[in-house]
């Protein structure tokens, strides 16, 4: 995992994960971007966490 502090956080915090751009059909390290913002919209912080995919096999 990566993380950039970007900002100080003044205000409530919301984390997003948006993994629509991401192949979930391959195995194995996936990044996945998250990004935190305060009320005001502001980016205080930024991450890119490592996943290990594996698929059930059927």
């Amino acid at each position: 995992m990566t993380v950039q502090y970007l900002a100080k956080a003044k205000t409530d915090l919301v984390a997003t994960s948006d993994g629509s751009g991401i192949d979930w059909s391959h195995e194995g390290s996936i990044v996945v971007p998250v990004i935190v913002r305060d009320t005001n919209n502001t980016e205080v912080f930024r991450a890119d966490i490592t996943m290990n995919v594996k698929h059930a096999k059927a």
